[in-house]
């Protein structure tokens, strides 16, 4: 998945934060949530994590800088104390697009993406054609909506992409990203200790097999 971020290196490979930016992620126990933390921490970012308080270890664990426990009470209330954010990745979509992009630096670059997109959903309903036409009608307006408010709104999709896997290889080589295998019910502890294998059942995140060789390819 390629994460765009404000600027790039100069490099053909991954969009990279700069120093100390201000990275919000939604939804960030699941499979993207805990793979985005890593790599935004790589990057050098400062990273806020929004997820729930069964997961706030999990998530602490991969770097995560504050954590919000979005059972604890209104997520918005508990943003307010924090600075506003450069980037926000969304990953779980329906009313957070409401407020979320409030949380933006205005008029600096800020920008918001989410996962949760009515692409497909525009497709089966419409057709390939109308599909496409609709979904680019209303990315179009969202985002020209944001723009004038001062931020960046935008959609992310995933693209397959030798060149960023092979960034991605790099920062799994160096240590700075690894498997997550949270199982659902297991203890701190166990979580804490257990290898980045395999792992069957009800996973918090994805299970994840040999992610160093996924990354190469190889799996």
């Amino acid at each position: 998945m390629e994460f765009a971020g404000p600027e790039k290196d100069g490099s053909p490979g991954l969009y990279k934060l700069t120093d100390c930016m201000c990275v919000l992620i939604l939804g960030a126990s699941g499979g993207v949530g805990t793979f985005a933390i890593q790599v935004m921490k790589a990057w050098g970012a400062n990273v806020t994590a929004v997820c729930s308080q069964d997961a706030s270890e999990l998530v602490r664990k991969l770097g995560a800088d504050d954590v919000i426990d979005y059972k604890s009470g209104n997520v918005e209330e508990q943003l307010k104390s924090l600075k506003p954010f450069d980037f926000i990745l969304d990953n779980v979509g329906g009313s957070t697009e409401t407020w979320a992009l409030n949380f933006l630096k205005k008029w600096s670059g800020a920008t918001y993406v989410t996962l949760v997109t009515p692409f497909l959903l525009n497709m089966d309903r419409l057709g390939i054609a109308d599909g496409m036409l609709q979904t680019g009608v209303t990315v179009g307006s969202k985002a020209l909506k944001h723009f004038w408010q001062g931020v960046h709104y935008r959609w992310a999709f995933f693209i397959a992409s030798g060149v960023y896997l092979d960034d991605i290889a790099k920062l799994v080589d160096e240590g700075k990203v690894r498997a997550t295998p949270w199982i659902a019910g297991a203890s701190p502890g166990i979580l804490a200790t257990h290898p980045p294998s395999l792992v069957s059942g009800s996973s918090l995140g994805a299970d994840v097999v040999s992610t160093h060789a996924a990354f190469h390819g190889q799996v």
